[in-house]
């Protein structure tokens, strides 16, 4: 709950072997971002995001004393049945080793997953400390679409962060006048985020499809859209 402690850790790590693990190394099918908007939104910058180029697991260890760490457990939570999502928790659970961290990890599935995150109670009374999960790019597209943005305190997603001028500047971006201000905005909102680390962006992937040659009306769309299809034939 420290965001020294989250930005050392943001120092050590490299989205590019997140992303490997999750798709493999076909180069088309990832694309590192440094940035909390997704790549072709207009809010899109690398703003404010020098501590994700460090990469540094010696200077991320020291940041990690710096900030008081001292030996304390840490508890991820681990889906096991959700593969992209295990493939990026593997990649967590080995840096967080390397870095010297306490870690208990803790392999169940993806609906306990979701059933503990909503505990706010501490570790040893079934509390967390990290755990991953994978959005659609639209979902981050703008602060007024980016849920996880949220930084008002016990009202915000889970993990609960806290920033007084993020949401001061999410306001200030509905009332800009015009798209110019919009990006000036965001730009303010991702250097205050890269402080706060409500958390850690780790790039895009994508998820490979596939159908029949006689299903029809298909949408192309960032999720799955089931209807307007048909089957010819």
């Amino acid at each position: 709950d420290r965001p020294e402690m989250r930005r050392a850790i943001l120092m050590a790590v490299k989205q590019e072997d997140y992303l490997r693990a999750v798709v493999g190394d076909d180069d088309s099918m990832f694309s590192t971002s440094y940035s909390y908007w997704s790549k072709g939104s207009p809010m899109h910058t690398e703003a404010g995001s020098e501590l994700m180029k460090v990469r540094d697991i010696e200077r991320a260890k020291a940041a990690l004393k710096e900030a008081g760490y001292d030996g304390g457990k840490v508890v991820q939570l681990h889906a096991s049945d959700f593969p992209t999502i295990t493939a990026q928790s593997l990649v967590t659970a080995d840096l967080l080793r390397r870095l010297g961290m306490n870690l208990e990890f803790v392999a169940t599935d993806w609906g306990t997953v979701v059933q503990r995150r909503a505990s706010r109670e501490p570790l040893d009374k079934g509390g967390w400390s990290v755990f991953h999960t994978t959005w659609a790019g639209p979902d981050w597209w703008d602060p007024a679409a980016a849920v996880g943005m949220r930084t008002n305190g016990p009202n915000a997603w889970f993990g609960w962060p806290s920033s007084e001028k993020i949401e001061a500047l999410r306001e200030q971006w509905f009332e800009a006048p015009d798209l110019d201000g919009q990006k000036r905005i965001a730009a303010e909102i991702q250097k205050e985020a890269f402080q706060v680390v409500p958390h850690v962006p780790l790039g895009h992937f994508l998820s490979p499809s596939a159908h029949r040659t006689n299903v029809t009306g298909i949408i192309k769309s960032p999720v799955v859209l089931f209807y307007n299809m048909g089957k010819s034939g």
